[in-house]
């Protein structure tokens, strides 16, 4: 009965868990996934003085991190669920 699968992933054992069980019930279902993660930036005024640079790697770190997880996640759906 599923068509379309959303699957939040952020590197946290549950998170994993759940991906396992959704390529489960989308292999079973024919089903297609969909894999999505989350970044929360820093408050604009995080970027004010001498802080900024600070503030500014940690938002690429943060983005570089989501992109990672989200690639390691893709690798690990099938074919068929894509």
């Amino acid at each position: 009965m599923f068509h379309d699968i959303l699957v939040a992933v952020d590197d946290s054992p549950h998170a994993r868990l759940a991906l396992e069980r959704a390529i489960d019930i989308a292999e079973r279902e024919r089903a297609r996934l969909t894999l999505m993660t989350a970044v929360v930036q820093p408050p604009p005024v995080a970027y004010y003085g001498a802080a900024g640079e600070g503030a500014s790697a940690l938002a690429v770190d943060a983005e570089n991190h989501a992109q990672e997880t989200l690639c390691r996640a893709r690798d690990k759906v099938p074919a068929t669920c894509r």
